[in-house]
């Protein structure tokens, strides 16, 4: 069994990946996934459409992975995401209760 550290690790492989399929594990029927500015995705198959677009628009996508720190199933992460090969680098903090 994966820590939440892991978790999230396993995670933003799956969408530096690209990979559809690998990132439908990490959501429940009830997800909400809020990728700021825009507004939330709320359900596995919402949340796996919004990545897709995302996926669709850019030719590169990429979470770089600064920082992590898990207390319990809470899981705070650092990182850059890369979008459109470098053109477009966001830092942005995550967070989220496994």
């Amino acid at each position: 069994m994966s820590s939440p550290a892991e978790v999230v690790r396993e995670f933003c492989a799956a969408v530096s990946a690209r990979d559809a399929a690998a990132l439908a594990r990490f959501f429940t029927d009830d997800a909400i996934y809020h990728n700021m500015p825009m507004a939330p995705s709320v359900g596995r198959e919402a949340v796996l459409a919004d990545l897709a677009g995302q996926f669709a628009r850019f030719p590169h996508y990429e979470y770089q992975v600064l920082n992590l720190v898990a207390d319990g199933n809470i899981v705070l992460t650092e990182r850059v995401d890369v979008v459109g090969d470098g053109v477009a680098n966001a830092p942005v903090s995550g967070d989220g209760n496994l």
